[in-house]
């Protein structure tokens, strides 16, 4: 296994969505493809591409896993109207991340929707 976090890295939601995001060599996160479906009028994908996330450990660190290194990417859209974050930790031995993903106002959803993730590297 590479030192860093380079690489494809897939998973699931406890849903059963999926999860995908690229990891550059110089350990960025390059883009992110998340599936979600948390009831008829709530599902989607959500695709950030052209990404340069770094990947830092948190200051101050939170519980594990978010003690250990990880990233975040948050965005909002229809002038300001909705807004999403993805947020994440690697494991210590770097073959494993799990994390949270907020939707806040997304049309057939609630007001703010959590879900969580969990991927390997490929």
């Amino acid at each position: 296994m590479p030192a860093g976090y380079a690489g494809e890295w897939m998973g699931t939601t406890p849903t059963g969505t999926s999860i995908r995001f690229s990891v550059s060599e110089a350990d960025t996160v390059s883009s992110i493809t998340l599936t979600y479906n948390f009831s008829a009028g709530c599902t989607g994908t959500l695709v950030y591409t052209n990404l340069a996330v770094s990947i830092h450990t948190l200051d101050p660190p939170g519980p594990p896993p978010y003690d250990q290194p990880g990233f975040g990417r948050s965005s909002t859209s229809n002038g300001g109207a909705t807004g999403t974050l993805i947020a994440g930790a690697f494991s210590p031995d770097r073959r494993s991340a799990s994390g949270r993903f907020y939707l806040v106002k997304y049309t057939g959803c609630d007001e703010a929707v959590l879900g969580e993730w969990s991927a390997t590297r490929r």
